[in-house]
């Protein structure tokens, strides 16, 4: 008798480390940050937060996923507003991580 049992495995997505760069920006600096999804299965989607809520379309912040493995949040110009926890929040079957960077603006 043979037993078909399928066994899947689902691998959790991890993220590599990011953050905005070791100095504090100036205001009217342009910057861009990218979430790379190092393992994990697929399909993969993706989430960014501000302090702990949800960026939703705004003309001042850019969000494009670039690749399959990939989310890239863009600011033409960084003021004051900007300034906070970006967290990018990717998840699939089998999880949801994040990891946050800090973005400081001087005036």
């Amino acid at each position: 008798m043979i037993n078909n049992n399928l066994y899947t495995s689902t691998v959790p997505p991890k993220i590599a480390p990011f953050n905005f760069g070791e100095e504090t920006l100036s205001e009217g600096q342009a910057t861009s940050i990218s979430c790379l999804v190092s393992m994990g299965d697929l399909p993969i989607s993706f989430s960014w937060l501000l302090n702990g809520r949800r960026i939703e379309d705004a003309s001042d912040i850019l969000i494009s996923q670039t690749g399959r493995r990939i989310s890239q949040l863009s600011i033409d110009a960084v003021y004051h507003n900007h300034i906070g926890n970006y967290s990018c929040l990717a998840s699939n079957n089998a999880s949801t991580v994040s990891y946050t960077a800090l973005l400081m603006v001087n005036g």
